[in-house]
């Protein structure tokens, strides 16, 4: 079954001026990854649709018009109907509401490889998530030590830190270390702090 993001469209709620955009989440980048999987799910339903069409569907034939665009004319169309379009010397059968081009040994391998690279495309593009890992510590963190995180890709600014609701500016208020671990860059993490841990996956 081919799924669609259903969440309603994100609104700006808390934004850090001072973040260069290519290091945070913005509510744009949530709307864009929704309209641009949920619009490749459709393309991919439509092409599967069309292929079953072709493959089978009652085919009938109606008969012949002279232009393309006489058989965005015709009244009552079916799933099936094939028409002959004499400039052309093609013919063309109705799939999904629209005309595709249709010849009686008709390869479908072009639909098929479109199918397939369209799943794929949707798939990886579902599989750009957000890891969010809410943390209240209970003791306090010492700075310039190593401090466990969930597994993240190191250097691609794929991980996000926040204190208390503020965004932290790697390499100025903590470093990365290696893909599982941080260090708070010369201070100490208060015991009770609420530390939020965000994960962009899909970055590599």
């Amino acid at each position: 079954m081919i799924k669609n993001i259903n969440y309603a469209n994100k609104k700006a709620f808390q934004n850090d001026e001072d973040v260069p955009d290519d290091q945070k989440v913005l509510d744009k980048d949530m709307n864009e990854i929704k309209e641009v999987v949920n619009s490749n799910a459709e393309e991919l339903d439509k092409t599967q649709k069309k292929i079953t069409t072709v493959t089978s569907a009652p085919l009938t034939y109606k008969g012949s018009v002279t232009q393309f665009s006489d058989l965005q004319e015709l009244e009552n169309v079916n799933n099936g109907d094939i028409y002959s379009v004499t400039s052309e010397n093609k013919n063309y059968i109705f799939a999904v509401d629209e005309w595709t081009e249709y010849t009686p040994e008709i390869d479908i391998s072009e639909l098929e490889a479109q199918t397939e690279e369209l799943g794929q495309r949707v798939t990886n593009l579902e599989n750009i998530t957000r890891q969010v890992t809410s943390i209240v510590t209970d003791a306090e963190i010492t700075q310039n030590t190593n401090y466990t995180v969930p597994q993240y890709v190191l250097g691609n600014n794929s991980l996000e830190v926040f204190f208390e609701g503020c965004k932290l500016i790697k390499d100025i208020n903590y470093i990365e270390v290696d893909e599982t671990h941080i260090q708070f860059k010369d201070w100490n993490v208060p015991h009770g702090s609420n530390l939020e841990i965000i994960i962009r996956k899909g970055e590599e």
